[in-house]
Formats: structure tokens, C-alpha cells, sequence
């Protein structure tokens, strides 16, 4: 039977991790100029957005990477269309969720989902790094978007967003339906913006939200570099692939030092 409105969101909402890399390191502050005042990657998209899954599965970090996907391979070459069982293969195994009991199904967190990106791969397809953005500043938020042809967004939901068209934050305060995180945690995938909106899918559809909404409820944001986007390995912006690459696996490693080091300590 087809549900009215779509399932709480995901309670698991993953600590942020000040060893991630920052979007902010490796933009050049005087080339923000060059950033169109709205951009729209979701114009060349040819096949209708799907759900992926997440309308009975709280599966939504892993059906934003495969919109984000499809998105990608839209603008740069040709699309190619993510199936939902590609994204729920990945569900399945990050979190022992269970199909027919639906025993589980608990959603994951969104770092988990890109190292598994990163290192195993969706639908065939892999990215090569992921930094953190400044989700309350929007100059940095329209960069990462029109750099890596969209973006990440974790979310904590407020209930005023159930059957809302736009959402947007209601007057009155952060108290009872509107409150941070009363509806649940959120992925979603920015796919353009313009001065007055951002532009997100969720649950298959188009959502407008405005930016004070995203401030207000963003609780992570994540650019995503993946070849599906880019051309000789380059962003629009002059950033290089290989040179982010290359620093994510010098804090990986240093991470993993760090880890064994306190490991030690405790032996």
C-alpha cells in the first residue's frame, strides 16, 4: 500500500569529525567572484528522480549517493541509472537491515557511507575523496555546489516539514514541531541554488528549502569529488582531484597512527 507520507527520519546521527578535510583549505577566497549566482544540475537529468528505497527503508545516505550519481554522469557524459537494489545491497551491508522483517533499520552515518563510496563503490561507481563545507556560509556553499556539481547535506528535521512544499523555518522558536531534529536525521543531495532557495532531492522529488532553513536545520555538509563529474581530473575552480586525493590519504594515515598510538597506551 502506498504510504501518505514518508518515514521518520534516521535517529543515527554520526558525531563530525574535526580530522575530515575542509572544503575551505583548498578554495582560493578571490576566485568565490567567479561563482554563478544560481546553477541547476538536475536541467540535464532525462529520467525521473526515484526514491530508491527510501520510502520503507531508512535508507536515505545511501539513495542520496546514487541521485548524486545519476546526476553527475547527466552533466558529464551520459546518465547512468543507479538501480535500487545497487542501493540497498549497500544498506544491507553497512547495517544488517532486513528486507522482509525489517529488522534494523536503524539509517547509517553519513561518514559511513562515503568511506564505503570511496573504498568499495555504489552501482560501479566510486569517488574519490569527500571534505566538509560550511553549511552556514553560502558563499562557500554555492562554490562547493557549482564545483562539485552538487553536494552532501545531512539534516536534522524539523516535524513542520511533513507535507510542506517549501520548507522553510516556521515563526514561533525552535519548540515542539519545530524544533532540530523532531522529525529526524535527513540525507539529501543539493543539486542547484538560486538567491532565494536551495534544491534538494528527497524522497524522489524536487524540494525547495530556503537558506535560512538549511542553517537552521543543516547539520552536515560534504563535497564530494567523483570523475562521474569531472573532466582531466580538474574542477571548474582549478582545484585537482589528485592533490585532495592525495592529502585524504596523509590524514587517513595519521588518523590510523593516532588510533594505534591510543591503542598502545591502553594495552
Amino acid at each position: 500500500m502506498e504510504m501518505t507520507e514518508p518515514l521518520r527520519g534516521s535517529r543515527l546521527v554520526h558525531p563530525l569529525d574535526n580530522r575530515n578535510l575542509s572544503f575551505e583549505k583548498y578554495i582560493d577566497h578571490n576566485t568565490l567572484e567567479g561563482v554563478p549566482a544560481a546553477v541547476d544540475f538536475s536541467k540535464k537529468k532525462r529520467t525521473p528522480w526515484r526514491r530508491m528505497g527510501n520510502w520503507t527503508a531508512n535508507n536515505c545516505t545511501c539513495a542520496t549517493a546514487g541521485h548524486m550519481i545519476e546526476c553527475w554522469t547527466a552533466n558529464a557524459t551520459h546518465e547512468d541509472i543507479i538501480l535500487t537494489r545497487e542501493v540497498m545491497e549497500v544498506y544491507i551491508a553497512l547495517s544488517g537491515y532486513n528486507p522482509e522483517t525489517h529488522e534494523n533499520d536503524d539509517g547509517l552515518y553519513y561518514q559511513d557511507v562515503l568511506k564505503y563510496w570511496r573504498k568499495i563503490g555504489i552501482g560501479d561507481h566510486k569517488i574519490k575523496a569527500f571534505t566538509t563545507v560550511d553549511l552556514k556560509n553560502p558563499k562557500l556553499v554555492r562554490a562547493a555546489v557549482y564545483t562539485f556539481g552538487g553536494a552532501y547535506l545531512g539534516m536534522e528535521l524539523p516535524n513542520t516539514i511533513i507535507k510542506q512544499e517549501l520548507w522553510d523555518v516556521k515563526p514561533g522558536g525552535l519548540t515542539g514541531d519545530r524544533a532540530v531534529g523532531s522529525f529526524g536525521g535527513h540525507a539529501v543531495n543539493i543539486v542547484g541554488y538560486d538567491e532565494n532557495f536551495i534544491y534538494v532531492i528527497s524522497w524522489g522529488k524536487v524540494k525547495r528549502l530556503t537558506w535560512e532553513f538549511l542553517e537552521t536545520y543543516g547539520y552536515v555538509l560534504y563535497a564530494v569529488m567523483s570523475e562521474d563529474f569531472f573532466k582531466a581530473g580538474v574542477t571548474p575552480l582549478g582545484l585537482s582531484l589528485n592533490a585532495l586525493e592525495d592529502d585524504l590519504m596523509t590524514l587517513s594515515k595519521a588518523k590510523k597512527t593516532l588510533e594505534r598510538q591510543l591503542g598502545e597506551q591502553h594495552d
